[in-house]
């Protein structure tokens, strides 16, 4: 794990509990998806971004094999699936997104917590699929970018996951997003991959990830995911072959 940089802030929220480092990436998550998709589709839009706040390449990688609206598509995916992340582990609980006026990072939290318009954001998603035009201003306050920017550089900084290309969607239901496709894996499968997230990028010992999982053959599904659709473009394979 990278080591915790202190801020003003200290590492843990004040106000609601959560660890700022956490909250940090978690944020950055959400509006570097959205960025890249929007790049893709409208180039013109990196005229007023600068591209390396938010540590994105100067130009998307290609892949031969999908068309632009389709990598845009799955970067939405994985902001919508990010942006859920991010209210159901440090808004929802903390007043379902109020922001106390008592609250050092008030101003922060509010632009967050209204900067993903939901609705819109699925509309998106359907529009690419449909080989429709999407009304990027609608999806949400861009004009906040520099701002919120700002205010996350003032917060201690996380542990660098990289960038992981595997995004659990819904434990409940064992769904994962890989690189922007949707997949659901089995109970064993899903619980071990689920510790290679957490640890990400690290890899774990074959004796830690058993003890994790609760899987003795722990080991033999990651060799099982690592060979699965050959190079791992479409399964869960993409992150055990990190391991």
């Amino acid at each position: 794990m990278a080591e915790k940089i202190k801020s003003e802030f200290g590492q843990v929220d004040l106000a609601d509990g959560y660890d700022l480092g956490e909250y940090r990436f978690a944020v950055a998550k959400v509006a570097r998806c959205l960025i890249r998709a929007r790049l893709i589709c409208d180039p013109k839009f990196s005229r007023i971004l600068d591209r390396s706040t938010w540590s994105i390449p100067s130009a998307e990688p290609q892949d031969p094999t999908m068309s632009k609206a389709e990598i845009a598509e799955g970067q939405l995916k994985q902001a919508k699936a990010a942006n859920e992340h991010l209210w159901r582990n440090f808004i929802g609980p903390n007043g379902s997104g109020g922001v106390s006026l008592r609250d050092r990072l008030q101003s922060l939290k509010a632009m967050v917590n209204y900067f993903v318009k939901e609705f819109e954001l699925d509309k998106a998603i359907t529009q690419l699929r449909n080989g429709k035009k999407v009304e990027w201003e609608k999806l949400a306050t861009w004009d906040k970018l520099t701002r919120i920017r700002g205010w996350l550089d003032r917060l201690p900084a996380p542990k660098d996951p990289g960038d992981c290309p595997v995004v659990i969607v819904d434990a409940t239901t064992r769904r994962l997003l890989v690189n922007g496709k949707e997949e659901i894996l089995t109970q064993s499968r899903f619980n071990v991959i689920q510790c290679l997230l957490k640890d990400y990028p690290r890899t774990l010992t074959k004796d830690a990830l058993v003890k994790m999982s609760g899987h003795p053959g722990a080991v033999g599904i990651v060799k099982r995911l690592r060979n699965k659709n050959g190079r791992n473009r479409s399964s869960a394979g993409v992150l055990a072959a990190h391991y």
